[in-house]
């Protein structure tokens, strides 16, 4: 029985810390039986046999069994039939930090360097921020690279189809009829909805240029036009970037975001479904008040 009791000092006392804060008050007292429990052990020492106690006092016998297997019995229903609650980790770690620099440099890159030279260096930087990171990063977040490319794949053919409609608009510009904000608004928002919100507002930026018989490669033309027509401008960019959020495919972020929920196994809404349920009752009007406020003329 001493060796027992030896067996649950040794391996029950550091249990508390693995309880609820409920369980951790009877933890503390069982913990502290336990000692007690060993200490009266000492005193009842077994003559012939290790397996019932002799003491020097029947009081004392009988206020240690009456103590003793009551305890037994508590060790023998948490063991088996009680789960232990398992209290959370309250640490935060961030693995990768140095990649908030990259991201940082990409930032600049962008804003700062010119054409030509921007393109190789942002390819650069991703390419030291996806070797250089732990593998155990990646596994963490659950890194697959099969949602990128699905986007990719859709939005080269976007952007490869995108020239031919671009040389069509800047040379029939006039046939559109494109002769206020509100159709610009109304116009560049719609096709952002089902196009992507670059080439849409590219498409439209061409138009109203060459209404105006300037040239979109000319940056003197495009400077003119933006001074001389910024709320026309302002029409085109808003409806671009806002209506993107109509479809799955208005935006680039949309597809991906829900390619990497797919790939998790999160449910998502269909196309048809996101339209009806939450682009058309809640985007729409939000998006009719804008026009109306901003872009009447």
């Amino acid at each position: 029985m001493r060796a027992y009791l030896t067996h649950l000092a040794r391996n029950d006392l550091v249990d508390c810390a693995r309880v609820d804060t409920r369980g951790a008050r009877f933890c503390l007292a069982q913990n502290q039986t336990i000692r007690q429990l060993g200490a009266e052990a000492t005193k009842c020492t077994p003559p012939l046999s290790n397996r019932f106690p002799h003491c020097s006092d029947r009081s004392q016998f009988f206020s240690f069994l009456s103590r003793f297997f009551p305890l037994i019995l508590r060790q023998y229903w948490e063991r088996h039939y009680q789960k232990t609650v398992e209290v959370p980790s309250t640490h935060f770690y961030c693995y990768g930090k140095w990649n908030f620099g990259a991201l940082l440099a990409l930032l600049l890159i962008l804003v700062f360097v010119p054409n030509g030279v921007r393109e190789p260096l942002m390819l650069m930087v991703a390419m030291v921020s996806y070797f250089f990171t732990p593998q155990r990063v990646f596994e963490a977040n659950e890194f697959s690279w099969r949602p990128l490319i699905e986007v990719a794949w859709i939005f080269l053919g976007i952007f490869g189809t995108m020239i031919p409609v671009l040389d069509y608009v800047e040379f029939h510009a006039s046939d559109f009829r494109l002769a206020s904000d509100a159709h610009f608004y109304w116009s560049t928002g719609l096709l952002s909805g089902v196009l992507d919100n670059a080439p849409t507002y590219l498409t439209f930026l061409t138009a109203g240029l060459s209404l105006d018989h300037f040239d979109i490669n000319r940056l003197p033309d495009v400077a003119e036009f933006a001074s001389g027509h910024g709320s026309r401008l302002a029409a085109i960019s808003v409806a671009a970037t806002f209506f993107g959020g109509l479809t799955y495919i208005g935006n680039s972020p949309n597809l991906l975001i829900r390619a990497i929920a797919e790939s998790r196994h999160v449910p998502t809404p269909g196309f048809l479904t996101y339209i009806i349920r939450y682009a058309l009752p809640i985007l729409m009007p939000v998006l009719g008040l804008v026009g109306l406020i901003f872009f009447r003329g």
